[in-house]
This record gives C-alpha cells, sequence and structure tokens, in this order.
C-alpha cells in the first residue's frame, strides 16, 4: 500500500479522487481537513465534499487548558498552541486559518490530546513551563526564568545572560536545562 502526506485541502481532494476511482484507499496526513468521502458516479468528490474540505473548524479558545504567555485553541479535539504576541497568533487571528505547515504531537497533551503549533519548539516551551515560570528554547536547549524576573526581561533584550547555570538532561525530554542562577533551576525542577 502506497502512503501520502497530504499538505493542503487539494491534495485530499486528488487522492480522494483517485482512491474512489481506483478503488485502493487512501492514506491521509490527520493534520490536513479530509474531505467527506461522497463521490459522484464518475469518481470525482461531490460537492459536499468539496464544501466540508473548504471549511475551516471553527476553533474555541481552550481556557482548561492554558498556561501563561500563550492561546491554546481547541480544534477538532486537538490543542492548537500559540506563544502569546507571536507573528503566526498575529497570522491566525488576521485570517482565521490554521497553518498548513505546523508541528504536531500525538496524544502529547491532556488526556491524550494531540498538540499542533505554527512552530515546534512553542510545543516544547508549552510543555516545559510551570506555573510562576518562562520556558524558551534556544539553540536546543531548555532555558527557565522565574516570571516577571529581571532575567527574563534581560534575556528577552539581550539574549543569554552572562552569568548561568546548566543542568544537562535535566530539561524536558531529556533537554540541557539552562537558567540565570542555580536557585531559579532548582525551583523550577521542584516545580515540576
Amino acid at each position: 500500500m502506497t502512503t501520502f502526506r497530504l499538505r493542503s485541502r487539494s491534495s485530499v481532494l486528488v487522492v480522494l479522487a483517485l482512491a474512489v476511482g481506483c478503488g485502493s484507499p487512501a492514506v491521509h496526513d490527520d493534520s490536513a481537513p479530509v474531505a467527506s468521502q461522497d463521490a459522484t458516479a464518475s469518481g470525482a468528490p461531490s460537492a459536499s465534499a468539496v464544501q466540508s474540505a473548504q471549511h475551516e473548524p471553527e476553533a474555541v479558545l481552550a481556557e482548561a487548558f492554558h498556561k501563561d504567555g500563550f492561546l491554546e485553541y481547541e480544534v477538532d479535539g486537538r490543542l492548537w498552541i500559540f506563544r502569546d504576541g507571536s507573528e503566526s497568533l498575529a497570522k491566525y487571528a488576521a485570517s482565521h486559518e490554521l497553518p498548513e505547515v505546523h508541528s504536531t504531537r500525538p496524544g502529547a497533551g491532556p488526556g491524550g490530546r494531540t498538540l499542533k503549533s505554527p512552530e515546534g519548539d512553542t510545543l516544547v516551551e508549552w510543555l516545559a513551563s510551570r506555573p510562576g515560570f518562562a520556558a524558551f528554547v534556544r539553540d536546543g536547549r531548555l532555558w527557565v526564568f522565574r516570571a516577571g524576573s529581571p532575567e527574563l526581561s534581560e534575556f528577552h533584550a539581550q539574549g543569554e545572560p552572562s552569568e548561568q547555570f546548566t543542568r544537562p538532561g535535566a530539561g524536558f525530554g531529556g533537554m540541557t536545562l539552562k537558567g540565570p542562577d542555580r536557585e531559579t533551576v532548582e525551583a523550577y525542577l521542584a516545580a515540576s
């Protein structure tokens, strides 16, 4: 059996038309909207299939799963995570269309929900965030700061602080964990 990775709605319709016409099953990427399998006698998708493929599912703010610094939307049982103030959130707010290119972590969310985001680092940052702390991925390392601290402001303005504390492998998924000092890193780990 041939597996296809679909990137757009038009790909879904083409593969659906081929599958219906050829009698072979189509395997799809669950991140793309899927058209109904309704088809006309000629094997082409019906008007209802085209309409359902073009309709963006309505996103609902997922307040039950909210973490500071992020906006979470639930769409078809999946959580879409956006960093608050990010360019990808601004694009989504303007168009109300979910990005076609995104990162996915199946079953990694609360209750086994699939997590999706335009940026893979945003998913890691969301999963690694703890109350009272801000987490950021930089160069494959997880940086943690106390929320609202001067060190966090400095990190945003100037990048990595000159003084820092490192715990190799102690971060999310075995990432190197870094912070401005030992106390911050130890408090973050205790909050996990």
